[in-house]
């Protein structure tokens, strides 16, 4: 349990701040847990309302996060929630990351797009990678692509099977959750179900806290651009 009090009638300003203390939890630690709050008058005359659903506190790979694992960005900082107490009134809260550079120094995840003709067909579509300490996931989004298409995107690992993730026209956004390799290396390629030769996207190596060190791209080295004429791809560092 995390515990802070705030004695708000105390304060000119009528503003005050507690601190509460993550106890046992390290900046690398996964862990989830509640913020609720009780409210008293001063004199204690009124009956405690509470306990309020603040927030959640998330943390996962060292990365704070939103209820629901929503990602903290610069054009969405806060996690909002209005909650009933009682007789009608309303809580209305506010959980707000304040400076995003020295909360995430690093990418949050990693994205490719991918644009291929095959004729005269042509698809666009993206995958967004996720790497923590025990599995990685693979959201794939089709953007354009043939009516009634599907494409299959394979992660080869030389101590996993070949791990796959499929989207088509009709459910054209698809999440995997795929196992990590100890060799931290994924050679990543797709197919279609109108050319099954196989196209690569993007060979991955994940280095220390489950940062992508090749391709090199950074925050501030954000997106590289690789691929032929007709299969071209663009590998980029996600961080808002």
């Amino acid at each position: 349990m995390l515990t802070g009090y705030c004695d708000y009638y105390s304060q000119e300003s009528r503003t005050c701040s507690t601190k509460i203390v993550l106890g046992g939890k390290n900046e690398t630690e996964d862990f989830q847990a509640n913020l609720q709050f009780r409210i008293l008058s001063k004199d204690f005359t009124f009956p405690p309302y509470g306990p309020i659903n603040g927030a959640k506190l998330i943390q996962r790979n060292g990365i704070r996060l939103k209820n629901q694992n929503h990602l903290y960005t610069s054009a969405d900082p806060c996690w909002n929630r209005t909650t009933p107490i009682s007789n009608g009134l309303t809580a209305r809260n506010s959980l707000c990351c304040m400076s995003m550079d020295s909360y995430n120094p690093g990418c949050l995840y990693y994205k490719s797009t991918t644009s291929s003709s095959y004729n005269d067909k042509k698809v666009v579509f993206y995958v967004i990678y996720d790497f923590s300490e025990t599995a990685y996931s693979l959201l794939v989004n089709i953007d354009q692509a043939p009516q009634d298409s599907t494409i299959t995107v394979l992660s080869y690992s030389q101590d996993i099977s070949t791990q796959t993730c499929q989207a088509s026209t009709k459910q054209p956004t698809v999440k995997c959750l795929l196992k990590l390799s100890k060799l931290n290396t994924y050679d990543i390629r797709y197919i279609t179900n109108f050319n099954t030769n196989e196209d690569g996207i993007v060979t991955i190596i994940v280095g220390a806290n489950s940062q992508v060190t090749s391709p090199n791209v950074s925050k501030k080295n954000r997106c590289i651009d690789f691929g032929i004429p007709g299969n071209s791809t663009e590998f980029c560092c996600g961080y808002m």
